[in-house]
């Protein structure tokens, strides 16, 4: 893609209050009767009671929110160059000029419908063992018609939009989704559904609108719960019905992404294997009851978007998805989001298949690292045209690691992926697997090369760390 792609986010706009309970903390009378990670809709009225009750004295993190807002602004921390368009409500109020704040979304374009009523507000309150209960005020935000297609660029390559806690709003946004299948016939359409969508009330809207859509992003509550599946036997055989029971009733072409916190992602397609992906690093940050994850799975979405755009496998993601959750988590509210742009280095990894085995003991290496590895084949989906999805690779890539063996000397397609990264301006980094191999490649004598037979793979690790990061 030379030109730059265009993504549309379409959801509530709030501005979210994070606080965490403290020791000896006895004012929870209304809050305490939440459900563990619940998402409550609240009138105003109560909004402000459980503000003036839980915020004193609690240090605590304001920042817009809004699960696709979040999911926008956090697309476009990790790749500034995409077009980033966030379409929603906000009110004449204080909160809705605090949302309006451009540095808020990090270069994505903010096109708000401005209503007399309330701006949406969501007060999370994070208690140790407990969870998060998040009460939300939805305001404007149930506002929503189809027209926000009219803040929409005519052309996009991915649309994502997320639920609303009122269930006019939700049927209206099924309505839109129905029109955006039919209007952007070449993009690729996600929803996150949430708490409010994935309620049993809501279910015909909610399958009215996975109809639409190429990719659903849910956690495996909200999954059980979506399907109307009983949650029994092991984990992943639960979701196995529930996701089966999900395709027959949507009848299309729908990848159901399920994020576990900390531990990983599954993904299911029609027809497919399912693929489990697991983390390695996350798991060191402590259990789930100490790690305040509001928000987390807005960046989850950003990444596996942001995975899907760069033609990333479903496992060659998880580099991606895990670096920006770990920023996240590190940082309450908006704040880790500073770190996203240099969230993960992409390299292309130029080699002979006969030397798979060396290339996965290089790369094996920096699985606990921010470094993701674009392996050609591996990565390059069924039906799509070799010489396309390379060029494509290459270009999107940060680095391409040449690895230099007799067998990659004599490779055509090695040959053509270093042309490539020349025509693109993409930094060559060779990792020589042979020293032998050196006289058979005239170009790689000419820059530096990290050799892996003098220094040895966790040497060669260390040196080509500080070269990535020298960027």
């Amino acid at each position: 893609m030379d030109r730059k792609v265009n993504i549309g986010v379409v959801g509530a706009l709030n501005l979210d209050f994070v606080t965490r309970s403290v020791e000896g903390d006895d004012a929870m009378e209304g809050i305490r009767s939440f459900n563990r990670d619940e998402e409550r809709s609240v009138s105003d009225k109560d909004w402000w009671s459980f503000f003036y009750r839980y915020l004193p004295n609690r240090q605590h993190s304001l920042s817009p929110g809004g699960s696709a807002a979040n999911t926008g602004a956090a697309i476009c921390a990790i790749h500034p160059q995409f077009n980033v368009h966030v379409v929603g409500t906000i009110g004449e109020d204080v909160e809705g000029q605090y949302l309006m704040d451009r540095e808020h979304w990090y270069g994505a374009k903010v096109t708000p419908r401005v209503s007399k009523a309330r701006s949406g507000k969501a007060f999370s309150y994070v208690e140790r063992g407990a969870g998060r209960k998040i009460a939300v005020s939805p305001g404007c935000n149930d506002q929503f018609t189809v027209d926000y297609f009219d803040d929409l660029p005519s052309d996009l390559d991915w649309l994502h939009v997320s639920s609303f806690a009122s269930e006019v709003a939700n049927i209206e946004l099924a309505k839109f989704l129905k029109l955006a299948r039919n209007k952007y016939k070449n993009a690729k359409i996600s929803i996150d559904p949430g708490r409010f969508l994935t309620e049993r009330s809501s279910q015909k809207i909610a399958i009215d609108a996975l109809r639409q859509c190429d990719f659903l992003f849910t956690k495996q509550e909200e999954l059980l719960s979506l399907a109307q599946t009983p949650d029994f036997g092991p984990e992943s055989n639960a979701r196995i019905a529930a996701v089966d029971h999900l395709f027959r009733l949507c009848g299309n072409d729908l990848s159901v992404v399920v994020e576990r916190m900390l531990s990983g992602y599954s993904v299911y397609v029609k027809n497919s294997k399912p693929v489990h992906v697991e983390y390695s690093s996350l798991q060191s940050m402590g259990s789930a009851d100490d790690i305040d994850d509001t928000g987390a799975g807005d960046v989850f979405n950003a990444g596996y978007i942001y995975g899907e755009l760069r033609g990333f496998s479903v496992e060659n993601r998880k580099g991606i998805i895990r670096s920006v959750i770990r920023k996240k988590l590190a940082q309450p509210g908006r704040m880790g989001f500073f770190e996203f742009a240099r969230a993960t280095p992409i390299v292309f990894a130029s080699h002979s298949h006969k030397d798979k085995h060396e290339l996965r003991r290089f790369i094996d290496q920096f699985e606990d690292t921010d470094v993701s590895f674009w392996e050609d084949v591996e990565d390059i989906r069924i039906g799509e045209e070799m010489i396309h999805a390379i060029e494509q690779g290459v270009r999107q890539s940060d680095f391409l690691a040449v690895f230099c063996s007799l067998d990659s000397a004599e490779s055509g397609w090695v040959a053509k992926e270093m042309e490539l990264a020349d025509q693109h301006n993409v930094r060559i980094i060779p990792i020589v697997l042979e020293s032998s191999s050196l006289r058979m490649l005239p170009r790689i004598r000419e820059l530096r090369y990290i050799n892996v037979p003098e220094i040895g793979f966790s040497k060669a690790k260390e040196q080509f760390l500080k070269e990535v990061w020298r960027r």
